[in-house]
């Protein structure tokens, strides 16, 4: 393998000298000085001439996640970095691109990000499916997934959302069966609330089903899936995610801009 050379291995992390933290997204961090970072360029060069020893130093001590550095070996830093997001760790693929966990490098916001190719617009529709998504970020409700940024970098175009912490429906009861009824009637009264809103703002969503639905349970999800337990999911918030096949109201399609 075609490792990539010791201090780019640290810098290039993140396309822009402000401090390995930064680079990260570590929620403890702050910038550093240009100087301060070629010191600790060069001497962790000098401690750690191989760059696998170099990256297996940058994880143990959390400057970096496995993800960040297996790019890095690979030559692949400046992609660590879209607009405003320092990627993180890939959280799955869909049909329209990856999802990764990522932080912002100022804020320290935690955020999931979808990535999508430029060259999967090679369709007007598949564009025309990104850009309603991105159209849902005017929604606020505590049943809707929040947007926070969309817009395009190099290559990619991406769309910053909400972090949830959950499962959605489907997995929810391939892991524990049937649902109770007071458990099922309560997370369709959430959805119900969360889509009425956006048709308040000119959205209908379209593709409603437990897929796009996410319960969020009390204190995390943790390791739900060694106990398969329903109870800890009740209270759950529920939450409606994948505004792609969102069709725009005459009023929404007027105001839609694209950053």
């Amino acid at each position: 393998m075609d490792c990539a050379p010791i201090s780019p291995l640290v810098v290039s992390a993140h396309g822009h000298r402000d401090g390995l933290q930064s680079c990260r997204g570590h929620p403890r961090a702050g910038p550093a000085r240009r100087g301060t970072l070629d010191l600790l360029v060069n001497d962790l060069a000098g401690r750690f001439p191989r760059p696998r020893d170099l990256s297996r130093h940058l994880i143990q001590t959390e400057w970096l996640t496995p993800y960040q550095a297996n790019q890095l070996l690979l030559g692949r830093g400046r992609q660590l970095i879209l607009g405003p997001d320092a990627l993180l760790r890939r959280l799955g693929t869909g049909g329209m691109g990856e999802v990764f966990e990522a932080r912002h490098r100022k804020l320290h916001r935690a955020a999931a990000v979808k990535v999508v190719s430029r060259k999967r617009f090679a369709t007007p529709l598949a564009r025309k499916r990104f850009l309603r998504e991105a159209a849902a970020a005017k929604l606020s409700h505590p049943h809707v997934v929040t947007i926070y940024d969309a817009g395009e970098d190099d290559d990619n175009y991406f769309l910053a959302m909400e972090l949830l912490d959950g499962l959605d429906l489907t997995r929810l009861v391939l892991g524990v069966g049937p649902l109770p009824v007071a458990l099922a009637c309560d997370f369709a009264r959430q959805a119900a609330l969360g889509l009425h809103h956006a048709h308040e703002q000119g959205l209908v969503h379209r593709d409603v089903k437990p897929q796009n639905l996410l319960a969020g349970p009390r204190g995390g999800l943790g390791r739900w899936h060694e106990q398969t337990n329903v109870e800890r999911f009740v209270g759950s918030t529920v939450k409606v995610l994948d505004l792609g096949l969102v069709r725009l109201g005459p009023s929404a399609a007027r105001c839609r801009r694209w950053p």
